[in-house]
């Protein structure tokens, strides 16, 4: 074979590595959209963290975070905490107890 063969070859094998990446990231999405679709009929307001002050703030910017509402625990697990952490007011301790309330009481690991 000769060199320009054998970089058309390469190139089309990076393309195809390429388009299973996107679809492996897309089945994961949809499986873990699918998983946590489940918890759609808990309300936000379920979430109950260390101080009032706290609870009352992450409902209000689940409820008014620019990003589109979070009304039910499945809508925030469908956001990785990454995400949501970059909405103003909230805090890497929020998140952390968030995490923490969603484990001790669903048993599921909010990543």
């Amino acid at each position: 074979m000769e060199k320009e063969e054998l970089l058309r070859k390469l190139s089309r094998l990076n393309e195809i590595v390429s388009e299973a990446k996107e679809i492996i990231s897309e089945i994961e999405t949809f499986s873990r959209d699918a998983y946590y679709s489940q918890y759609d009929d808990i309300s936000i307001s379920e979430i109950q963290l260390g101080t009032k002050a706290l609870t009352t703030r992450f409902h209000t910017v689940c409820r008014n975070n620019g990003y589109g509402e979070i009304e039910t625990l499945g809508d925030l697990l469908k956001r990785r905490p990454s995400e949501v952490a970059r909405y103003r007011d909230l805090g890497k301790k929020c998140i952390e107890q968030v995490q923490q309330f969603i484990f001790r009481e669903y048993d599921v690991e909010w990543k």
